[in-house]
């Protein structure tokens, strides 16, 4: 699996395992791909899923259901965990561009 890939499979609890390549996601970076997943008809709307990064203790065997995507959003996050320059922090909000539900 490349630092750029995630997968989602369905679990034995009826749920989805979604497993993470590289050094993962932040909180809302998963949440927003979750919630990609489920408009885009991947995961059912009310299925639970259960986050795993590559190399986690605890992770899954990838079964036959798995299906393999690409994020460049997890090959940034691998990118600046590799810079020796990058440094912690989150980004500034831009003035008139907040999201509200």
């Amino acid at each position: 699996m490349n630092n750029n890939e995630y997968i989602v499979q369905p679990n034995q609890k009826g749920g989805y395992d979604l497993i993470l390549g590289g050094v993962g996601l932040s909180g809302q970076e998963c949440i927003d791909l979750i919630n990609e997943l489920k408009e885009n008809g991947i995961v059912s709307e009310e299925a639970e899923v259960t986050l795993y990064i590559i190399g986690m203790n605890n992770m899954p065997q990838i079964n036959e259901n798995a299906k393999k995507f690409t994020s460049e959003t997890l090959q940034q996050n691998y990118n600046m965990s590799m810079d020796p320059n990058s440094e912690p922090g989150l980004k500034p909000i831009e003035e008139g561009h907040h999201k509200t539900r």
